[in-house]
């Protein structure tokens, strides 16, 4: 019950960040205001050196946002993680582990509890060593003794400036861009829209058009010294897949199943574009159950997805909720219970980091 309510006020404040400025946000103002005061002078403390930066010696390249969550950061990291591990480079993704359920200081992402997040990137590159723990800084340096690595990937790491880093990757959702651009709690800013002047690069992901592209290089142009370029990073979906296998299924093996009633099962930031993609290929959900982001899915919960179900009915769900979902779902749901498959269309040749890397690999050639 509790956990229900939680998700449910989760959900209402995500709604009303995306709102225009209402009297609720003017209420929350004088707080949003020293939060985004707070934030600047902390990062005016690492600038100015008063705040000490860690670095390591190996480039690292942080991913990460000023809103509350939803740009897509993990389909970013698992996509730049294997072009990197391809083009042979050593990867070490360090994740804070977010929403576990049993938190660890340093250790590998072998376990859900661990991090959703963490783990669903694991899984996916399996070549790259995902290390979970929320002091990345000092795990930056134990993973560069333990696992050597030629490149280090932080997830969501804008705003964690003690750890040093050589590109930072701004991502900015396509669909949503930065809500009512107000700070938190009045709205869904970590910090002041102006700390995009930090970005190397800024990604605008999911859904995009070229009144968000033009937006988005408007706020560059106001607030960055250095114009950082505004890259487009669409999602395309690439299919179902079975839950528990990783073969995407075949065109018609997909257009079989649109016949059946499917119920979509989400714990994410925005839910809509997940519930498009589903429609998109030809389903039409008649039934939705969303949760708030990071949600810890229950017995309870899965119970009620399922006796909402008929014995004929799909499940669609994403990569992030299965992870957490499978030990909680029947064997009898689990053979009809799908996952939807989205990847952004991204390459690191359009990012500012071949150089960077290329001298990396010359120099542990060298070495």
């Amino acid at each position: 019950m509790a956990s229900s309510l939680t998700s449910t006020l989760k959900q209402q404040a995500a709604e009303h960040h995306r709102q225009p400025n209402s009297w609720l946000t003017w209420l929350l103002m004088p707080a949003s205001f020293l939060y985004g005061l707070v934030s600047s002078i902390r990062v005016w403390l690492y600038d100015c050196g008063v705040l000490p930066i860690v670095r390591v010696n190996v480039p690292v390249i942080s991913v990460g946002n000023l809103t509350t969550g939803g740009t897509g950061k993990t389909p970013v990291i698992i996509a730049l993680a294997k072009e990197l591990c391809t083009l042979g480079h050593k990867v070490v993704i360090l994740s804070r582990g977010y929403g576990a359920s049993h938190p660890i200081n340093y250790g590998k992402a072998t376990n859900p509890a661990y991090g959703d997040e963490a783990y669903l990137i694991q899984q996916a590159v399996p070549q790259a060593t995902v290390i979970v723990g929320k002091n990345r800084s000092k795990n930056a340096q134990k993973a560069v003794q333990d696992y050597q690595p030629d490149v280090i990937l932080l997830d969501d790491g804008y705003q964690h400036m003690r750890l040093g880093r050589d590109v930072n990757l701004l991502l900015i959702d396509g669909n949503e861009l930065l809500g009512n651009k107000q700070v938190l709690p009045a709205g869904p800013l970590r910090e002041p829209l102006g700390q995009i002047k930090r970005a190397d690069a800024v990604l605008l992901t999911k859904s995009v058009t070229a009144e968000g592209k033009s937006t988005v290089s408007q706020w560059v142009e106001t607030y960055c010294i250095r114009k950082p370029k505004v890259q487009l990073a669409p999602f395309e979906t690439s299919g179902l897949r079975r839950a528990e296998e990783n073969l995407v299924l075949l065109n018609k093996e997909v257009s079989d199943l649109t016949s059946r009633t499917v119920a979509t099962v989400c714990g994410i930031a925005h839910p809509e574009p997940f519930e498009t993609a589903v429609k998109a290929l030809g389903f039409k959900p008649i039934k939705r159950w969303r949760y708030s982001d990071h949600h810890r899915y229950t017995v309870d919960d899965v119970r009620n997805i399922q006796q909402s179900l008929s014995t004929e009915d799909v499940l669609i769900t994403t990569g992030k909720d299965w992870v957490k979902l499978a030990s909680l779902v029947p064997e009898s749901l689990k053979e009809r219970t799908y996952v939807l498959e989205t990847s952004p269309q991204l390459s690191l040749s359009d990012l500012p980091l071949p150089t960077l890397l290329k001298q990396q690999k010359d120099l542990s050639k060298n070495g």
